[in-house]
């Protein structure tokens, strides 16, 4: 996944720090140049792919015109503002919500919950929190900062082979 942002070193430093810390699972990042050879060919193929659709084109131009991106590891997921009903339902099931690691709840376990996670969402929503208000990151959830927060950054990985 290709993230462009204004300060790349900024971002980089709060991935280095998250995985040190080790509060939640965080995409392997690299940052990429625009004077390496592999930047330009990610701009022909996302020229490419882009070619005909005017809109999408203008996007990637403007996104890509940075001089370095993030080239971070694709987690098949979704994010919450993406939260289908059917998942909803497991995610936010009371029993989940009630349910940690360690919990008295009965049934509960990494291994047999009602939502098929390791920790419960309420838990993961929580480190997400705690991580941001530490480190300052006020794009993702509007907790302690005046904006709207952008729901798509708060991920939930899923295994691939899961039906719904």
């Amino acid at each position: 996944m290709i993230k462009s942002c204004s300060q790349p070193a900024n971002a980089l430093f709060a991935i280095h720090v998250l995985e040190e810390i080790e509060l939640f699972k965080v995409p392997k990042t690299r940052v990429i140049s625009c004077k390496d050879p592999e930047f330009k060919e990610m701009q022909f193929a996302m020229d490419k792919v882009s070619l005909g659709d005017e809109t999408l084109r203008g996007y990637v131009r403007s996104n890509i015109n940075r001089p370095f991106v993030l080239l971070m590891e694709y987690i098949p997921g979704f994010d919450l503002n993406n939260v289908f009903y059917e998942r909803s339902l497991l995610l936010f099931h009371p029993d989940t919500l009630r349910a940690g690691p360690k919990s008295a709840v009965r049934g509960w376990s990494t291994e047999n919950n009602p939502s098929g996670i390791g920790e419960p969402p309420s838990v993961q929503i929580g480190k997400i929190i705690a991580a941001d208000i530490v480190m300052n990151n006020p794009d993702r959830m509007p907790v302690i900062w005046n904006n709207q927060g952008t729901l798509e950054n708060v991920q939930f990985q899923v295994d691939i082979n899961e039906t719904i």
